[in-house]
């Protein structure tokens, strides 16, 4: 029986997620465009998070960290070309990234960790929705 409390350290940072006004579900009203522009956004959006992945993890970790970001914008890519407006995605804008790359190389030695572990939690969720979207459609 574990006596600690329910610890959960707060990170300041906004990971990507698909949310309902993505409309990629059919509870939510499924639309296409609207969700491969949600998905393509959001793949783009984790890229300052992927590359903090690859600087952080030890030399040994990094050898299949070092696709993801790669692998990930060609996925986004590849959505974007099933749009029929593409210009509609959104990236990271620079001052976010820039934000978050900093504030991503302030964490400390157990911080760190952690937030490897959040980072890519969120990251495999995100691509099981992708899946699943790609089943329904």
């Amino acid at each position: 029986m574990c006596l600690l409390p329910d610890f959960q350290p707060e990170f300041n940072i906004h990971l990507p997620k698909i949310g309902k006004e993505d409309k990629c579900s059919p509870n939510d009203g499924f639309e296409k465009e609207t969700c491969l522009r949600g998905l393509s956004s959001g793949l783009y959006q984790f890229r300052v998070f992927l590359e903090y992945l690859q600087e952080s993890l030890s030399i040994s970790e990094t050898q299949p960290v070092k696709y993801i970001w790669p692998t990930t914008e060609n996925l986004a890519s590849s959505l974007m070309s099933m749009m029929q407006n593409s210009k509609t995605v959104t990236p990271l804008d620079p001052d976010n990234a820039d934000f978050y790359s900093k504030k991503l190389a302030s964490y400390s030695n157990w911080q760190k960790i952690l937030i490897q572990h959040v980072i890519l939690q969120k990251y495999i969720s995100f691509m099981e929705k992708i899946e699943g979207v790609f089943r329904y459609m």
